[in-house]
């Protein structure tokens, strides 16, 4: 787009069909209107006659030097820019050939070529080429059309500003849900007191486990019967069958019998 800055006066051409009478005073009064406005447009209306250089390379040079070519779209512009109207039409032909190859080069690469529809027309008539690009519906658009083609955006973008310097968010440590204490430093010791068990128990299997219980409970059973032997000094007899006797007090003679039933 061509911005207002430019000391150049935009040059626009309007590529049309001789549709009637009617259709080409709309189009007259369009080219009028942007002329009034400032811009230099160009139609085929405007010419005395014939140009010197002939018509064809006229309608080229229009399309070639143009900053802007308005196609104004109707059924019967749509037949002859795509060479489906053979008893007239050649002018409009021929321009859409220039226009499509135009747009070809430039890999559809677009701004350019721009398609207006006369008001109650319809998006049917618009050339292929040009479908993915924006239409303006005339005369109720023509400030819209107005502004693309004298580079004046209705919204143009701010200025980037500096960035904004944020303060780091404070952090806070983890609370218990119920009583809202601070349990980072219970929950490390109940880890590492897990831990150790954990690895405890995988480093002594249940055989082990067993013995050290069994031995335990033996060293205590001998200290309980030592204890009591001391609490009690009485002479006492033990006779077994074919066994060893102890008679005496603590600390007194000791004699073996093997004879069933014998005492001392």
């Amino acid at each position: 787009m061509i911005p207002m800055s430019d000391s150049k006066t935009p040059l626009v051409f309007i590529s049309y069909s001789h549709d009637s009478e009617a259709h080409k005073t709309f189009v007259c009064s369009i080219a009028d209107q942007l002329r009034k406005d400032g811009l230099d447009c160009q139609i085929d209306q405007y010419i005395n006659g014939f140009p010197p250089e002939g018509w064809q390379r006229w309608m080229e040079t229009q399309v070639e030097d143009a900053d802007f070519v308005l196609l104004v779209c109707t059924e019967k512009y749509l037949q002859r820019y795509r060479g489906q109207d053979p008893d007239g039409g050649r002018g409009v032909n021929f321009e859409g050939v220039v226009i499509s190859q135009t747009l070809y080069d430039a890999y559809y690469r677009n701004t350019k070529f721009i398609p207006v529809i006369p008001q109650g027309g319809g998006l049917e008539y618009v050339p292929l080429p040009l479908k993915g690009y924006s239409t303006y519906t005339l005369p109720t658009d023509y400030t819209a059309l107005y502004r693309v083609l004298t580079g004046q955006h209705a919204t143009p973008a701010l200025e980037i500003g500096e960035l904004v310097a944020l303060s780091e968010a404070e952090r806070t440590p983890m609370k218990d849900k119920t009583s809202g204490a601070d349990t980072s430093g219970a929950q490390g010791v109940s880890n590492t007191n897990e831990s150790a068990q954990v690895t405890a128990g995988k480093g002594m299997s249940e055989t082990m486990k067993a013995a050290y219980i069994g031995a335990g409970a033996a060293l205590l059973a001998a200290i309980i019967t030592g204890l009591f032997a001391l609490l009690n000094p009485s002479d006492n007899t033990v006779t077994g069958k074919c066994g060893s006797v102890i008679t005496g007090s603590v600390g007194g003679s000791v004699s073996v019998n093997c004879d069933e039933g014998e005492t001392n």
